[in-house]
């Protein structure tokens, strides 16, 4: 056995050690605030199309690196970099397995009024909504954030009138008179949109929808990721090698080639798992692999607040 082949049974050992639970993968993994940071925003930007787009856009580079092995000799630095790349790619994997697991429980409703807010639209589409709603149910308007928003049109319509009245008797364009009108009116504004907030939200708090996650069987999920750490610790361990004996680079990345494919495949077997129990529960395969962004995205930021913030207040 050669030491290349060591070092890659001895981190993979290493690793299933510290995979017993999540604070153990803290330990091994030392991500820090701002490696944790990264991790998340990197999940945010794969949130459409879920945990496989990430794993697809974190394996690319990787991919175009043994491309460019077969031509020409590549960068350290190039090396380094890929290394973290990976790192952060099995730590995300290696969380979302304590999911299928059980270790890490998966929130069992999904409530959707907390991404919620009113404050890009537009204030002439939140009365044509709010009287359409009281004509079909004039009783609404003895609700309160109703009650409110009609109390609020009153006055911008009072407000309105006594600015056009003193302008044209006046001819004040003094911009400090207009100023002090505008910020009324920011005002007026900035209160509706919190109403119709607020009866947005309540309307959306009576309909919890059930975790995805919830309706499938993730357990067979469990033995994908299992083979993908394997994999993807394989990589890391020949990239620190590579990177501890300068010796023979380019030969031993050349050697990797053939997980190419592999990992490939086992990202299209995870797919065909999520397609399967997704058409038992009347789902779709981006439910399942966007509710797993979801998760991993949620975990980590309660973690990461809980940890930090003590650690700052300290």
């Amino acid at each position: 056995m050669n030491a290349l082949d060591k070092q890659i049974i001895g981190d993979w050992v290493d690793l299933r050690e510290a995979s017993r639970n999540f604070f153990s993968l803290i330990e091994f993994f030392k991500p820090g605030k701002s490696g944790l940071k990264k991790i998340i925003l990197e999940l945010e930007n794969s949130i459409e199309n879920g945990i496989l787009e990430y794993k697809n856009i974190m394996l690319r580079p990787f991919f175009r690196l043994l491309e460019e092995t077969k031509y020409k000799n590549v960068q350290i630095s190039d090396i380094k970099n890929l290394g973290v790349q990976i790192k952060e790619l099995l730590f995300v994997n290696q969380v979302q397995r304590l999911f299928t697991t059980g270790v890490i429980s998966i929130s069992q409703n999904k409530s959707f009024e907390h991404h919620l807010s009113a404050e890009n639209i537009e204030i002439n589409s939140i009365l044509k909504d709010v009287l359409g709603r009281i004509k079909i149910n004039p009783g609404l308007k003895s609700h309160v954030a109703i009650k409110n928003i009609l109390v609020q049109i009153s006055v911008y319509k009072r407000e309105k009138a006594l600015l056009e009245e003193l302008t044209a008797k006046k001819g004040n364009k003094n911009q400090n008179f207009i100023d002090n009108f505008r910020k009324t009116f920011e005002s007026i504004f900035k209160s509706i949109r919190k109403n119709y907030e607020s009866l947005l939200k309540e309307e959306a708090a009576q309909f919890v929808h059930k975790n995805p996650l919830s309706l499938i069987n993730i357990e067979k999920i469990s033995h994908i990721l299992f083979n993908q750490a394997k994999e993807f610790s394989a990589i890391i361990s020949t990239l620190e090698f590579v990177l501890q004996e300068k010796y023979k680079i380019r030969a031993i990345l050349l050697n990797l080639t053939k997980t190419q494919d592999t990992l490939k495949r086992l990202i299209q077997n995870e797919m065909k798992i999520y397609e399967q129990e997704a058409t038992l529960a009347g789902l779709s395969n981006t439910d399942i692999s966007r509710e797993f962004c979801h998760e991993i995205i949620s975990y980590l930021n309660k973690y990461s607040v809980k940890e930090y913030s003590q650690t700052e207040e300290e």
